[in-house]
């Protein structure tokens, strides 16, 4: 039976189904259906136009119902719509443009205006209702107006009503696209949800003033055709329900299937889902679905959502999402609070941690083979997309994918999106947890949990990587612009823009079980602070609302007094401190504290280094000025740092701040920091290592010390020892260089497992082909195992034990196989055996040699095979060398003895560059070029002439030299400086001089009233008297590299 609906009718339910049709009248009036329930299935039909003849008349679906009525069916449930097997829902409103962007930037204080956008909108008409995105770190300043008539208006603007409160930037920077995001609301299909004026019943009043029980559209597997276009979703979703969402694919399995489905036979396109109460479109169980041209503001929940870890081969193209906050269904739904205040699900007596929630987002991607390709997230809780990693599918999909599949499965394409306004802009780690709770697993089931990412070829971790590609992504305005742990994943030809950080990468940890992914960020453009509303760019806190206005007021403060003492450039000078600490600040920090925000806050970053390896390359940075940088390391690392960090062919904008090693905790991580500077294009020497300057197993005689970034340069050979150990007891680590007996580092270690399996990784960087000392607090652990990290085929190191017992141990060389998990086999193993001395040991490779006078034991860990490309391990496995002993405690004064007698000296094999000068050449300011080396930043130079000393300055762009082509050996350099007040090789600061304002490249610091406390330099290196200027970027010290 086949019926018209030609004028508006109330009815309480509908049942389509044996080939009944519904089918909507078009015409000049409204149709409004008002129902409580409708069911189609079985070859039923509900038809609101066609793709051939789109609706033209205004028609509206009213869904009718309270959260304690009765469902209609246990399925589908209540208020909602539900198309089951065979069932045909075909929606085709009036085409207009879904979203576009401002073309100029729109002021605030205005009641009228005028808007330019970047694409024709003359399918928007007058009345119609717009939204308008946030662009600074306020997802809550987007803004909704209406359209009014305009009869000057060209086919790309629209004329707005109402006070506009915020600016919304629409320009380019730099060639970053930081434009509003402007979507259209209004359709002229609806369907909505009847709402009361308050919250009621069992809906989470206590987070929600409002009614948050919406309607619902559910579509179940089998049915025959769902094609949803232009129409507006509003009032839907069902915040307290599981599986009552706005728009809803409910395990319909994979439309490709020919055999279940037509081709085409489901899509979502054009739909405008606003002020809704569960999420905007759920895939759930679904694949090869396409949502394109989708709006979705101020929604609660994941916006955009893959549901079990088993939909794939989905596309997302060209959706907008905007204003995405937290909701109490799932646990990754919910904020901090409601995380610690809902413990229904969580076993008795066990208190929640926030980051067991805290996940709200606008995209969530529960399975890394989906498309995602021009969206725009502008505005999260937490993040804009997440990808999360099922360890296996949940909910209705357990035993749909093998176990780990996901976390093996190359991503699908990932390009042109943009997201900002959020806490992480794109946020790729994590899992959530597939079990209940219990005793042992207390957490709720569905909440947060550590997963490593290791995408493979097939998802095979014994076939080749594949690395998951981030392409063209645009950042900005968000507390992160990207955070990616796992590998490999590459991000590449990218924006990132006023970020808090705009890239930080962590490693999967997973050594030595997928043992050489890294992560690589390539082609990319990062700034700092942009022209992008001027507002201060920095982090808050998760819990703190974005409030901008007193930042703003205080920022320029700041900025005012710097540009007052020309030293906007300089924070990290002593006079710079000087003056901030002579200035009341505390106002300044105290509103930031209002606001959510701390002083150690403020610091913005480009690239974060967590562990790696990170590869950073052909990137250009620019505007860290102030305390910003544009590299650095996070913060209290505790496990391990690798050696093949590296960045090459780098680019920066004038006056920035290139890279700084960070501060110096005492986490195993922070201690162990390197970077490969392989061309020069980062600190100025080619071929060149970064290293912590405390740090004496990466530091050598002939680095070269560096206060810009608190750190040394050094050439060498570097890689790192793995060790693992079973100390009976927690226990720290002691590791002494043969040549530094004095300057011995200390490892707290990570611990792994728990009871019999408990274990203590180490992971100290070291030179390769050096001898090190081992030593741990109290015993010597029983099992010890120490892979070679990073060594090519003949390098190694030599190492050291201290035994007492000397006949009570074995030492084995073994392969171990790749790609095994967590459990461990072994291919291949070879004892050692004992050398006569410890010259025959370290010229063999399978010896050990045990000195009863000192009580020392000898071996060499060396790499037997060779490596390829960033792997850790050699191509044949993973060689390591075990160790047992089954003795008593060692001597205590084992290593003392064996320093004593062996007194190796520091002779490097390599040292930090000779300095070369050009010849009456120019050198950009902050614009290397690949290979060329800077002249030394860490020395003054002291002219003969004017007798005084002169600087260089980083307030010019260019640098001028008049000197002959010279080469400045190391033995001569840095100069020897004598006199009363200068020393070699002391460190003292420059005290005696002023700094005055100039316009001229050079700095000169002339002497104050008792200028005998100055003596000349004497002319000791005879390239002084040539009047050599050299960059010393405003440092007031003498550095000497062998301190």
């Amino acid at each position: 039976m086949k019926f018209r609906l030609e004028k508006s009718v109330e009815l309480r339910t509908i049942y389509i189904k044996d080939g009944g049709v519904l089918v909507f009248m078009d015409g000049p009036g409204e149709i409004f259906l008002s129902v409580e329930f409708i069911h189609i299935e079985n070859q039923g039909a509900l038809h609101i136009g066609s793709e051939s003849c789109r609706h033209r008349g205004n028609a509206t679906i009213l869904f009718r119902g309270k959260s304690y009525d009765k469902d209609y069916d246990e399925e589908c449930g209540k208020k909602g719509l539900c198309v089951a097997a065979g069932g045909i829902l075909e929606i085709h409103g009036k085409e207009k443009l879904s979203w576009t962007f401002l073309d100029k930037t729109l002021w605030k204080g205005q009641h009228e205006n005028t808007i330019t956008l970047a694409d024709d909108v003359t399918s928007w008409e007058v009345g119609d209702r717009l939204i308008i995105s946030s662009t600074d770190n306020d997802m809550h300043h987007a803004e909704e107006f209406i359209t009014v008539p305009c009869s000057h208006c060209s086919p790309n603007q629209v004329k707005i009503q109402g006070l506009v409160k915020y600016n919304h930037y629409g320009d380019h920077y730099k060639g970053i696209d930081m434009r509003a995001e402007v979507g259209i609301l209004t359709r002229n299909v609806r369907t909505r949800g009847d709402m009361e004026p308050y919250c009621y019943g069992q809906n989470w009043c206590q987070y929600f003033t409002y009614d948050t029980f919406g309607g619902h559209l559910m579509f179940l597997r089998g049915f025959e055709r769902v094609h949803l276009q232009a129409f507006e979703v509003k009032h839907m979703g069902q915040q307290a329900n599981l599986g009552r969402y706005p728009v809803h694919f409910h395990d319909v399995g994979d439309l490709a299937d020919t055999k279940t489905y037509y081709p085409d036979s489901a899509y979502v396109k054009d739909l405008s889902i606003h002020h809704c109460y569960n999420r905007c479109v759920t895939v759930h169980g679904t694949s090869s679905l396409t949502v394109s041209n989708v709006v979705g503001y101020d929604t609660l929940g994941h916006c955009f959502f893959l549901e079990d870890g088993n939909e794939q081969n989905n596309t997302f193209h060209h959706n907008l999402g905007l204003v995405t906050q937290a909701s109490t269904l799932l646990p990754t739904d919910r904020n901090k609070h409601m995380c610690m205040a809902i413990l229904g699900a969580v076993w008795p007596g066990y208190m929640p941690a926030a980051h067991e929630c805290t996940a709200v987002s606008t995209f969530w991607i529960a399975h890394p083979n989906n498309n995602f390709i021009e969206n725009a997230a502008g505005g999260s809780e937490e993040a804009g997309f997440w990808f999360i990693f099922h360890e296996k599918p949940t909910g209705h999909g357990p035993g749909s994918l093998p176990p780990f599949k996901a976390l093996r499965t190359p991503m699908g394409k990932f390009s042109k999106n943009r997201v900002h306004s959020s806490n992480y802009g794109v946020y790729i780690d994590d899992g959530v947890k597939p079990s209940e709770a219990n005793k042992y697993k207390p957490q709720e089931y569905l909440s947060r949990q550590m997963a490593e990412y290791m995408p493979h070829k097939n998802s095979d971790v014994m076939k080749p990587r594949s690395p998951a590609m981030i392409e063209k992504l645009t950042s900005y305005k968000n507390n992160f612009g990207l955070r990616a742990r796992g590998g490999d994943i590459y991000v590449v030809d990218s924006h990132f823009a006023d970020n808090g950080q705009s890239v930080e990468f962590s490693s999967s940890k997973s050594f030595p079980y997928d043992a050489g992914s890294h992560q690589e960020i390539a082609h990319s453009l990062i700034v700092g602070q942009s022209d992008n509303g001027h507002h201060w760019g920095g982090r808050r806190r998760r819990d703190a609302p974005f409030n901008m206005t007193k930042i703003h007021d205080h920022w320029h403060d700041r900025r005012r007094l710097e540009t007052s003492y020309n030293m906007t450039e300089m924070s990290g000078n002593d006079t710079y401190k000087m003056l901030m600490n002579e200035t009341d600040t505390n106002h300044i920090i105290a509103e930031r504290a209002d606001v959510g925000l701390t002083h150690a806050a403020s610091r913005m970053t480009g690239v974060d280094i967590q562990e790696g390896p990170v590869i950073i390359k052909d990137c250009h940075f620019a505007d860290f000025w102030s305390n910003n940088v544009a590299i650095t390391f996070s913060r209290r690392t505790p496990g391990q740092m690798s050696v093949l960090n590296a960045a090459s062919k780098l680019k920066f904008g004038h006056h920035i701040n290139r890279f700084s090693l960070g501060p110096y905790p005492n986490s195993d991580g922070d201690q162990t920091r390197l970077v490969h500077d392989r061309d020069g294009s980062l600190l100025g020497y080619t071929d060149s290592y970064i290293v912590n300057k405390n740090n004496w197993l990466t530091r050598h005689i002939g680095c070269m010390e560096n206060w810009d970034c608190k750190c040394v340069i050094c050439k060498g050979k570097y890689g790192s020892l793995f060790i693992r150990a079973n100390p009976e007891h927690y226990k720290t680590l002691k590791i002494w260089r043969h040549e530094v007996p004095e300057k011995p580092l200390s490892l707290a270690g990570v611990v792994m497992g728990t009871g019999a399996m408990q274990r203590v990784e180490y992971h100290p960087n070291i030179i390769r082909n050096k001898g090190y000392l081992l030593s741990w607090d109290w015993d010597l652990p029983h099992d010890i195992v120490v892979y070679p990290v990073a060594f090519d085929k003949g390098d190694y190191a030599s190492i050291g034990l201290c035994i007492k017992d000397l006949h009570a141990f074995s030492v084995f060389w073994e392969l171990e196989k790749r790609g095994c998990g967590n459990s461990t086999v072994i291919v291949k193993s070879e004892r050692y055996l004992e050398g006569n001395s410890w010259e025959e040991m370290n010229s063999m490779t399978n010896r050990f040699f045990v000195d009863s006078e000192t009580g020392m034991l000898f071996f060499k860990v060396t790499a037997r095979y060779g490596r390829t490309g960033y792997d850790y391990c050699s191509e044949k496995g993973c060689e390591r060398l075990h160790f047992t002993y089954r003795g008593s405690s060692p001597m205590q004064d084992c290593i003392w003895k064996t320093f004593t007698k062996y007194k190796w000296s520091d002779v490097p094999g390599k040292t930090v560059p000779n300095l070369t000068v050009r010849k009456s050449g120019t050198h950009p300011a902050g614009h290397d070029t690949p290979g060329q080396l800077r002249p030394h930043t860490g020395y003054p130079t002291w002219s003969q002439t004017t007798k005084a000393t002169t600087f260089w300055s980083m307030m010019t762009p260019t640098v001028t030299f008049t000197t002959d082509e010279v080469s400045l050996p190391l033995s001569s350099w840095p100069p020897r400086i004598t006199g009363s007040l200068w020393t070699t090789p002391l460190v003292r600061r420059v005290t005696t001089g002023t700094a005055s304002r100039h316009s001229g490249g050079l700095k000169t610091v002339k002497p104050r009233k008792h200028p005998s406390r100055v003596k000349e330099a004497d002319a000791q290196n005879p390239y002084m008297s040539q009047q050599t200027t050299f960059p010393w970027r405003n440092r007031g010290r003498i550095q000497n590299p062998y301190i």
